[in-house]
């Protein structure tokens, strides 16, 4: 990541008059821990430790931005307290804290807070969109539109402001996303050998924990969830995780640095595989076959065909001799078992959804009064497992038609990134769409929600530097 320090405002941290005021608050804060209860003592933490990273901010946007993935991927959003109709999730706090002080600095010293692309449009379109939808759906208020702007408007601003200064914002996610799924790795293996979950100890809001607090099971296996509140969550972070691995290994020149990032993207399949969640291996396949598509360099090109024969043979190997393992049963065959017809069942009852939202009528223009798609498919599962059509349903289609033109807007970058030699910043765009495309098969939930804004910040990051090349390339100034 970025060692040299940005050119930048003098950052209080740096400074000995910083340290020993750092040092007088580490004395406050355990004398706190000692005499309060745990949770004040956690957030005291939190606030010293939100200090520290927005003053970082300034300088080590590299390290920051490591550090706000940390911070959202390590930290439940059952650990986050209610403040009013307000979820205050620990890790989209912190974004808007970096967010603010970025802007600050930025409107001050540069004139503007950053050169917005088409993607950057495209969100703001849809945040404008959701925020009419109010005065026409019955379903929606407020308080859901500040809390869906809280969590996704956060981390968006943040990565989009933080990644503008790193000077290879590729690899600045891939990394941090590299270690944080290091992190977890552990945890979800533990917890997959039927250890318990230690992140449930931070229960702290009951109402989040009592949805999201609870161990699922599949084919007989506990699935790992780890901090992420739902085996889904855990599996789209960690897909993605391997997808932006997997990029910088085939954009690699070194051989040892190829070899690293593919054991990391190798450690991130691995711990989808212990989600048992199909959704995850949908956002492998897709994002691996855009990397195919638009890898321009013969020696990547190489390096990726020589991992799919890897991968092939072995998967091959494993369903030939009979031992592959229950993570890798996308479609079980013991389908007369309670647990496989359910497996199956899901897929099913995922496509009537789909087919009911489909239907003339049933979706309006700026939502329904009552939900007119769930409640036509089952009587018994109130659950929509589509972020689409649950966005549909309750704020439109037209704030919907807004969100399919975000992902819309990033295969264009994805585009322009392999015509004009974008090499390793193609999977940035790659990575936030294959996410997107994942909505269809479950709503915004956790703090994945939050990695999802993250990545079209990054998308348009990337974007934002291919658009720069290009007018280089023409003779323009780069503006």
């Amino acid at each position: 990541m970025q060692l040299v320090p940005h050119p930048r405002l003098a950052s209080p941290v740096s400074s000995p008059t910083g340290q020993v005021v750092l040092a007088g608050l580490a004395g406050l804060l355990l004398g706190a821990m000692l005499a309060a209860k745990v949770e004040v003592a956690v957030l005291l933490v939190a606030g010293v430790l939100a200090a520290i990273a927005v003053a970082a901010a300034l300088n080590y946007p590299g390290r920051v931005f490591a550090v706000l993935v940390l911070a959202i991927a390590l930290i439940p959003t059952y650990a986050g307290p209610g403040v009013g109709p307000l979820l205050l999730i620990p890790g989209a706090a912190l974004a808007w804290m970096i967010a603010g002080a970025l802007a600050w600095r930025n409107a001050i010293s540069r004139g503007r807070i950053f050169r917005p692309t088409p993607i950057d449009f495209a969100v703001l379109a849809f945040a404008v969109l959701m925020y009419v939808s109010l005065s026409f759906s019955a379903q929606v208020e407020s308080s859901d539109f500040m809390n869906n702007l809280f969590a996704w408007g956060g981390p968006f601003l943040a990565a989009r402001l933080l990644l503008q200064d790193t000077e290879r914002p590729a690899f600045v996610v891939a990394a941090s996303f590299a270690l944080a799924t290091a992190c977890v790795a552990p945890i979800a293996l533990l917890e997959s050998s039927g250890a318990e979950n230690p992140f449930t100890a931070l229960q702290f809001n009951s109402v989040e924990a009592s949805v999201w607090g609870e161990s699922a099971s599949r084919l007989g296996q506990v699935r790992a969830e780890a901090s992420f509140g739902h085996p889904i969550a855990l599996s789209m972070f960690a897909s993605a995780s391997a997808l932006l691995s997997l990029g910088m290994a085939i954009y690699s020149s070194q051989r040892k640095e190829r070899h690293v990032w593919l054991a990391l993207a190798a450690l991130a399949v691995g711990v989808q595989a212990l989600t048992f969640s199909r959704t995850g291996w949908l956002i492998l396949i897709a994002g691996i076959a855009l990397l195919a598509v638009t890898t321009a360099l013969r020696a990547a090109r190489r390096r990726l065909a020589f991992v799919f024969a890897a991968v092939g043979v072995g998967l091959i190997a494993l369903m030939v001799s009979g031992n592959a393992p229950k993570e890798l049963e996308l479609f079980p065959s013991s389908s007369s078992s309670a647990e496989g017809a359910a497996f199956q069942d899901s897929g099913e009852y995922r496509e009537r959804l789909l087919e009911r939202a489909l239907e003339p009528g049933v979706l309006g223009l700026w939502g329904n009064p009552v939900n007119k798609v769930t409640p036509a498919v089952s009587s018994t599962n109130d659950a929509t497992d589509n972020a689409y059509i649950i966005l549909a349903d309750e704020w439109g289609l037209i704030p919907t038609a807004a969100l399919i033109a975000i992902a819309a807007a990033l295969l264009i970058a994805i585009v322009l990134a392999r015509r004009r030699g974008g090499e390793e910043l193609v999977v940035l765009p790659i990575a936030a769409v294959a996410s997107l495309g994942a909505l269809f098969f479950v709503a915004f939930i956790t703090q994945q929600q939050l990695v999802i804004w993250l990545l079209v910040a990054a998308g348009s990051v990337a974007s934002e530097r291919v658009l720069v090349r290009g007018r280089r390339r023409r003779g323009g100034a780069p503006g």
